[in-house]
């Protein structure tokens, strides 16, 4: 979903007259914090059933994950975007801090997905039950050309990533004139 994002707010971007290369002219401030959690999120996504880590060790790595991307978020709130996206990633966190894991409908989902949820055969995943806490932040709305679903946290990251890649494109360096000396 925030590949999606990211490649639409290039195209438009793009289309509006602006160069990726404006881009880097007004630079984000600890940019390794986003390649951290990257890093630690696709760790716990393809490598944690490999890996076998213990349920606890794959939460508070999840959190840790967040936690590096709000910091990211927060110092860099006067970008364009990276607050929206910030309060993204705080809706997920927060539903995963509540619920152990990021609460899933099953609306969409294959009767395989469903029993391998409910087996609990997934770290990051489980099944939307009554005892969810704010289930309505887990991913509930559902991809059809996917076959998943998104959360509205995921949403917000993805139109905050669109709306700053768009409009970093289009960011003309100031030019400031010095005095004439008299």
């Amino acid at each position: 979903m925030f590949w999606e994002g990211i490649a639409l707010g290039i195209l438009i971007g793009w289309l509006r007259g602006g160069k990726i290369s404006n881009i880097a002219l007004k630079p984000v401030y600890l940019g390794s914090l986003v390649f951290i959690a990257f890093f630690l999120q696709s760790l716990l996504n393809y490598g944690a059933a490999r890996l076998e880590l213990p349920v606890q060790a794959a939460y508070y790595l999840r959190l840790l994950s967040f936690l590096l991307l709000l910091i990211f978020a927060y110092v860099n709130r006067e970008r364009p975007g990276l607050l929206l996206a910030g309060a993204g990633v705080f809706l997920n966190f927060l539903v995963i801090a509540l619920n152990g894991t990021m609460p899933v409908s099953p609306r969409g989902m294959t009767a395989h997905q469903v029993d391998a949820l409910t087996a609990g055969s997934s770290a990051l995943h489980s099944l939307i039950t009554s005892e969810t806490r704010l289930s309505f932040l887990g991913d509930v709305l559902p991809l059809a050309y996917k076959g998943q679903s998104i959360s509205i946290g995921d949403v917000l990251i993805s139109l905050g990533l669109l709306y700053f890649f768009q409009r970093s494109m289009r960011y003309k360096k100031k030019k400031y004139y010095r005095p004439m000396a008299w």
